[in-house]
């Protein structure tokens, strides 16, 4: 493991989903941001 690195980014949900998780409690929210960021459905954003 000491040779492993590991390179912070920043993402963006799309719209559609930040809506959706305004009625999810924390625990569902945070399932859901975990499904969405496997599926690779958010925006990568650039420096």
């Amino acid at each position: 493991m000491a040779t492993m690195q590991f390179v912070a980014k920043k993402i963006a949900f799309y719209p559609e989903d930040l809506k959706k998780m305004e009625t999810m409690g924390h625990d569902e929210k945070m399932a859901y941001v975990k499904k969405i960021r496997e599926e690779h459905r958010y925006i990568d954003l650039e420096d």
